[in-house]
């Protein structure tokens, strides 16, 4: 294949460090998919393998525990403050489904889309051979910034919205903690989907200009 061409004049160090690069440029969005249970792969220091049976577990477990606690103070109110409204099924409906994605979505995660997410990087790696960026280049230090950048400004921005929608109703609840955070899971995901779009985007363009300027 036209990738392994490149790689026969590379040092598989060469290759890794590359690899690395990469991960780094993603680590935010990576680390808090895994703070809130979602584990795509693990880099084992020569590539990208599905996570280990015992992270799977950890996974499922924490996800799973957070539904559990949502249900049972959804249903019996836990307030923090203000005077939380009566249950009703039919009105909650929507919040259940919310988290329900959440659920399904990390144990899709772990499992099934586990191959799915490494076939990706790879690829996305395999671009960057094709471009023969080195690990050292400032094209990683650069793109790594920039989502560092964005990352907190999504944070940031998430926080503040949060807390107006919080002070305006006058009440929060256990539930609606628990709620604010996997929204902000979904709105992570969202993140995590633009920035691989534009990892693509910015790498094609790159490896179209190169074409041209060969002929």
């Amino acid at each position: 294949m036209e990738f392994d061409y490149f790689e026969k004049f590379e040092e598989p160090r060469e290759r890794w460090k590359r690899f690395e690069r990469l991960l780094e440029t993603l680590s935010p969005e990576l680390k808090l998919e895994n703070f809130f249970g979602m584990n795509r792969f693990r880099w084992n220091g020569q590539e990208l393998v599905a996570p280990k049976n015992r992270i799977k577990f950890l996974s499922i477990l924490l996800s799973t525990f957070l539904v559990v606690v949502f249900v049972i103070s959804r249903i019996y109110v836990i307030p923090i403050f203000g005077k939380p409204h009566e249950f009703r099924a039919f009105r909650e409906f929507p919040l259940f489904l919310v988290i329900g994605q959440y659920w399904i979505g990390c144990i899709l995660a772990a499992t099934v889309h586990s191959e799915d997410n490494i076939r990706i990087m790879k690829g996305m790696h395999n671009l960057d051979t094709a471009l023969r960026l080195n690990a050292t280049e400032d094209f990683y230090s650069k793109a790594h910034k920039e989502n560092v950048i964005l990352v907190s400004f999504f944070v940031v921005s998430h926080t503040v919205f949060q807390l107006c929608d919080v002070a305006s109703d006058g009440l929060l609840t256990t539930s609606g903690l628990l709620y604010i955070f996997v929204h902000f899971y979904q709105d992570l995901e969202l993140l995590m989907f633009y920035k691989l779009l534009n990892m693509l985007k910015t790498r094609l363009s790159a490896l179209n200009d190169r074409l041209k300027k060969s002929f």
